[in-house]
């Protein structure tokens, strides 16, 4: 078991990994739905290094897939499959660094909609960077091969449509 699952205040824990799901929906969020997390994030009493820490270790590796899904969920992750699937990976062993980097850098958007709705600030991290993560995800996906093959695919049949117009 990783250090710490086993002293998880359930009762304090639910309702963050409930709002921290939120930001892996297929949904855009309105300003009551963030008014809301704002609230729900403050309550807990926990500091914002722990709401990372929670959100990028629990929520992130159980449905951070959801975003890059073509048709993802979008009306809500049931609670009770959240707990279980959170409590399953984190008493496991320790995820790997690789895959800690890889987290932080896929869904580092996403945390910053987080770090926006708990402390009201302006983004941080120029749009660049997303961009470069997105990018990171594809490349280090384990599906990468099949994506590139894919893509490599379109663009052969691209060339060979617009030399066949051409009459190359």
């Amino acid at each position: 078991m990783r250090e710490g699952t086993e002293n998880f205040d359930l009762g304090r824990r639910r309702p963050v990994w409930t709002v921290l799901s939120v930001f892996f929906l297929d949904t855009e969020l309105d300003a009551k739905t963030l008014e809301f997390i704002r609230e729900t994030l403050r309550k807990s009493g926990y500091t914002l290094d722990e709401i990372r820490n929670i959100f990028f270790d629990e929520v992130a590796p159980v449905v951070g897939s959801n975003l890059f899904s073509p048709a993802g969920e979008w009306a809500g992750f049931d609670r009770a499959w959240l707990e279980r699937e959170i409590l399953e990976k984190t008493q496991g062993s320790p995820r790997g660094r690789i895959e800690a980097v890889f987290n932080r850098l896929a869904f580092l958007h996403a945390w910053q909609e987080v770090r926006k709705a708990y402390e009201g600030k302006p983004d941080f991290y120029p749009k660049w960077w997303e961009s470069l993560a997105f990018y990171l995800f594809f490349v280090c996906h384990p599906y990468r091969f099949f994506i590139l093959f894919f893509f490599s695919y379109l663009l052969v049949i691209g060339v060979l449509e617009v030399l066949k117009r051409f009459r190359f």
